[in-house]
């Protein structure tokens, strides 16, 4: 609930419902951001972010990547929207 403050407003229900939905089947093992699009007004970006998991106990890992939209809003970051990239397996999403 901490990462609440850098979740817009707007998204703050979906984003806790993608996070409530993974409770217990996930196990994030690893988050990297790769690369950081800004906008030309410099107050939007594409973030795009990787995670590896495991799903549930099982012992295998699932990798995919993520691409947020962060909104700067005075001068704080939140973020708007987590879509998932490519046909594979995502998690936290919204």
């Amino acid at each position: 609930m901490v990462s609440m403050e850098y979740v817009v407003q707007e998204a703050r229900e979906d984003f806790v419902k993608a996070v409530q939905d993974s409770a217990g089947h996930v196990k994030v093992l690893e988050v990297e951001i790769q690369a950081v699009r800004v906008g030309p007004k410099n107050d939007m970006a594409d973030v795009f972010v990787s995670f590896l998991w495991t799903p549930g106990d099982s012992i295998t890992t699932v990798s995919a990547v993520q691409r947020q939209t962060w909104k700067r809003i005075k001068r704080t970051w939140q973020i708007q929207r987590a879509e998932p990239m490519g046909d594979g397996p995502s998690i936290f999403t919204w």
